[in-house]
C-alpha cells in the first residue's frame, strides 16, 4: 500500500507553527518579491466591462495567490485540519472566487515539484454515502448537479519506490542527525524519511485495523461489533495508546484518539435508526464516551471519513489487508517448496484473497487517482 502521512497529535502554538513554516517554506518564496510589488493592483480594462465581468487577476498576481495557497495549505495540513474553500477564498482569493481553479493549479504544480504534495478535494457526504450503496463516486455531471464538498487537504504523491528509498539508512544522514540531536531521546535512523521514529505510528496503525473492520463488513460497521473486535486486540476505552516522541502528548486514552481521528476526518461516527431523528443520519465529532452503554452504542455506526478515502482509499486498505495475510501463509503442512512453486501458490493466494475482500465489501473498491 502506498505510504500515506499518519495522522498526528501534535499541538503547539499557533504563533511557533506559524515561524516553522516560514522557515520551511523559504524555497517558495522566489516568485513572491514581483507578487508582493504588484499587491493588490488589478488588470486594466475597460471600465464598461469591468463592471460587467468583475475584477480580474494578472499573471503576477496569479503566481503570489498560488505561493500563499501553498503556505496555508501546508499550515492547516500540519495542524492536520482541514481547509474550507470559504478560507480560501478570505485568506487568499480576496473576493475573486472565479480564478481559483487556475490558481490551485498553478499551486499544485509548485507542491508537486517542491514536496511531492498536492492540493485534492475531499469527498462530500452525499459522495461518501455512493461508495457504500454501489454508484458511482466521482460521476462528474452528478457532483455539478448536487455541488462538491469545498474541502481541501494535502496529500503526498510520492510513489512507493521513491518512500523505499528514503527510508534506506545513509551514513552521511546518520552523522548529521547525531551532530543535530532534536531532543533527549532521540534515535537518529539515518534516513531521509525517518518514519519509524517521528511518525505515529501505533495510532496509524490502529487507524488502519479500525478501516479493514469496516470495508469487510460492507463498508460500515455497528458500533457493538467494533467494540467487540477491538476488545479481542485489547482496545477499549481506557486503553493508553503511545503516540510517539514528536508528538505533544505522548500518549492518550484509546477513547481519545478515536475522537481525533474523527475530528480529523478519518472516521466517521453515525447516529442510525430511529433515534437518529426526521433528519435521517446524523455524524457524531465524538469518539466513545464513558456514558455510552449498548443501548446507545447500538443506535451508531461507524464509517469511513473523508481524509480517509483522500489519503489512504479503499483499495490501498484491500492492499494492506492482502499483504497482512500473504506475510502469514505457509504452505500445507509445511511442505519445503521451490521459488517457482512458492510464487505460484501466492500469486494464486493474492488473486483469492482480493476477490475476497471486494466481496465482502459488497461494492466497488474506491481508489486514489493521481493527476499527471
Amino acid at each position: 500500500m502506498p505510504r500515506r502521512k499518519a495522522p498526528t497529535q501534535t499541538q503547539v502554538e499557533d504563533g511557533d507553527e506559524q515561524e516553522d513554516f516560514n522557515e520551511q517554506l523559504m524555497e517558495m518564496d522566489d516568485a513572491d518579491g514581483a507578487g508582493n510589488a504588484s499587491g493588490g493592483r488589478k488588470q486594466k480594462g475597460s471600465r464598461g466591462s469591468g463592471a460587467a465581468s468583475g475584477p480580474t487577476l494578472s499573471a503576477e498576481d496569479i503566481e503570489r495567490k498560488a505561493n500563499e495557497l501553498c503556505r496555508l495549505a501546508l499550515f492547516s495540513e500540519y495542524k492536520r485540519s482541514i481547509l474550507k474553500r470559504e478560507e480560501i477564498n478570505k485568506k487568499v482569493m480576496g473576493g475573486i472566487s472565479k480564478a481559483f481553479p487556475e490558481v490551485l493549479a498553478k499551486a499544485n504544480k509548485r507542491l508537486r515539484a517542491a514536496v511531492g504534495c498536492e492540493i485534492v478535494e475531499l469527498m462530500s457526504k452525499e459522495e461518501r454515502e455512493k461508495t457504500i450503496v454501489g454508484a458511482a463516486a466521482n460521476d462528474e455531471s452528478e457532483r455539478k448537479k448536487k455541488g462538491t464538498a469545498k474541502q481541501y487537504i494535502v496529500r503526498s504523491i510520492l510513489e512507493p519506490e521513491l518512500i523505499n528509498l528514503a527510508c534506506t539508512p545513509d551514513r552521511e544522514i546518520l552523522e548529521q542527525e547525531q551532530e543535530d540531536q532534536a531532543y533527549d531521546g532521540a534515535k537518529p535512523s539515518g534516513t531521509i524519511l525517518a518514519w519509524e521514529s517521528y511518525d505515529n505510528i501505533p495510532t496509524y496503525g490502529i487507524l488502519c485495523v479500525i478501516l479493514s473492520l469496516i470495508l469487510v463488513n460492507g463498508k460500515t460497521l455497528p458500533e457493538p461489533s467494533l467494540k467487540k473486535n477491538l476488545k479481542k486486540l485489547r482496545l477499549v476505552n481506557t486503553t493508553i495508546i503511545e503516540t510517539g516522541p514528536s508528538a505533544a502528548a505522548k500518549a492518550m486514552s484509546f477513547d481519545n484518539l478515536l475522537m481525533n481521528l474523527v475530528k480529523q476526518g478519518y472516521l466517521e461516527r453515525i447516529k442510525v435508526g430511529a433515534s437518529a431523528g426526521p433528519k435521517g443520519n446524523k455524524r457524531g465529532r465524538g469518539g466513545l464516551s464513558k456514558s455510552d452503554n449498548l443501548e446507545d452504542a447500538a443506535d451508531h455506526e461507524w464509517r469511513w471519513g473523508e481524509r480517509a478515502h483522500a489519503e489512504i482509499s479503499e483499495q490501498g486498505i484491500s492492499d494492506f489487508i492482502v499483504s497482512f495475510m500473504m506475510d502469514r501463509s505457509r504452505p500445507v503442512g509445511n511442505i519445503q517448496e521451490s521459488e517457482r512453486v512458492k510464487k505460484e501458490r501466492l500469486e494464486k493466494l493474492q488473486k483469492q484473497l482480493t476477490k475476497d475482500v471486494s466481496r465482502a465489501a459488497q461494492t466497488k473498491l474506491t481508489t486514489i487517482e493521481i493527476a499527471d
